[in-house]
This record gives C-alpha cells, structure tokens and sequence, in this order.
C-alpha cells in the first residue's frame, strides 16, 4: 500500500502542471508581457509639388493646370463675402423663408438678396435666426415680413466689405480652367514631332502675350491684384506658393526647349 502510495505521489510531481510550478524560491520566469502596439502616425498630406519660374515661362499653361475649380470658387465666394447661395426660396407673407438648394448653411445677420421667381425682398432684409438643415434645404427667420415664391437666394456678409480687386480675377481664372486652352505640349516627342511642336509653342507663346490673346482678359482682371499684366500668372504662382525661383521641378519641360526655340526664329 504504501509501495502504491509512493508510486502516485511520484506521477503526480512529474505532471507538466506540477512541474510549472516547481521552481526553486525567487527563479521563476517573469510571463511575457506583450508590448502595446505603436499608436499609429497621421499621415501628412502631399504638398504639390512646385514649380519653377522657368518652368511657367517657358509654358505658362502648366500653371493653369494647378489650379483648381473648387479653390477658385471658394475664394471668389470669401472675396465677394457670399455666405450661401439657394437655387429657390419661398416665404408667404411671413417672416420664414424656405430655403432649397443652398450651397452651405447662411449664419444670422447675413443680407439677403432675391433674383428670379415671383416677387423679392423689400431691402434690406438679413437672417435673425436659423433652422436646422440637411441636405442644402432648411428654413430661416427674417428681419421682416416678405413674399417670395421660387427665387433664387444670395446671401452674404455685411462685413467686411467685398474685395472687388481680387475677385474679377478668381472669375476671369475660373473661366479660363472651365474652358481650358490646348496645351502644345505632347509627353512623348520625336525628333521631327519635337522639331514642329516646339514651332507650335513658339506661336502658342506669342499668342499668350499678345494684347488680344486668350489670356488678355485675365491680365485686365489680375493686374490690379498682382501689379504685374506681363507677370500675371508667375506673379500669381509665387504668391500662392505654386512655383518657386530654382527648384522644385515637378513637371518636366520640353527637352532642349530652351536651346531649341531661338534656334527656330528664322524657320
């Protein structure tokens, strides 16, 4: 009996979970303790890539192509103070007035304005409160009674007062990106291709400068915000930061342009 009790005694020391726990006094190995894991990084927007001034003068339509719509309209809306615009409005003898369409939501004090549809607003008239909305469409309190069916709405801030020298040229940019001019530019050339593409951006060039070329309107519009009709788009790349002196070459130019062109004045 006792040969038996031994025997199970023995077994039961020599088990795995037995032996876990069999360490001498202070020996036992610490648990791995798992490492937290590494918070992850925001990650940086891309900052687009600059150009250069010799980039723009050598084809000033590369800068064209930086610009954006959105960041045109945008600016155009902050300069003409415009806090929204609805496509439809409609107020019956009351002091509501149902807005649909509205690019952003208007803010209390802003002016209204009417165009369009059945009646307008007895000026001036401004917003006292603002409604919930969704979706461009919610309702606001007016300063005074009106009827209106169906106009178009413009609201805007009463200050500052509007930048009209830099706004004409937002709207003369905007056009010219919505209606963009054919850059003579192809991404791959042969010898004989380069030979007349390079022609073609010769007079693509005197075009451009010419009192009566697609981008006189622009220099009418800008000249005022940048003081420069000759600089226009250059001087409008330096000051948003689009292009820069000597680096920052993001789109390659023509190969051998700059060397091919005056070579080309009297072909």
């Amino acid at each position: 009996m006792k040969r038996l009790i031994l025997i199970a005694l023995a077994l039961a020391l020599a088990s795995p979970a037995l032996a876990e726990t069999n360490y001498p006094f202070g020996t036992r190995p610490l648990a791995a303790v798992p490492l937290p894991k590494p918070a992850p990084t925001a990650k940086t927007a891309a900052k687009p890539a600059q150009l250069t001034q010799a980039q723009v003068a050598a084809n000033p339509l590369v800068l064209l192509q930086t610009f954006t719509a959105s960041d045109l309209q945008a600016a155009l809306n902050d300069a003409l103070r415009i806090d929204a615009t609805c496509t439809g409005g409609t107020s019956n003898n009351t002091t509501a007035l149902m807005l649909t369409g509205c690019s952003s939501t208007p803010h209390i004090g802003s002016l209204l304005t009417a165009s369009g549809g059945i009646g307008s607003f007895i000026a001036p008239v401004t917003i006292t409160a603002v409604g919930t909305f969704a979706a461009g469409t919610g309702t606001v309190t007016m300063s005074a009674v009106q009827t209106v069916t169906n106009v178009s709405v413009s609201v805007t801030y009463s200050s500052p007062a509007p930048d009209l020298t830099s706004a004409p040229c937002y709207q003369a940019l905007l056009t010219l990106i919505s209606n963009p001019i054919a850059d003579p530019f192809p991404t791959q050339l042969g010898v004989f291709l380069a030979l007349q593409k390079a022609r073609d951006a010769q007079q693509m060039l005197a075009n451009l400068q010419s009192q009566n070329g697609p981008l006189s309107a622009l220099n009418i519009a800008c000249a005022p915000l940048v003081l420069s009709v000759q600089n226009t788009l250059l001087a409008l790349g330096i000051a948003t930061g689009a292009v820069v002196g000597t680096s920052g070459l993001a789109i390659p130019a023509l190969p051998g342009l700059g060397a091919l062109l005056p070579a080309l004045g009297g072909l």
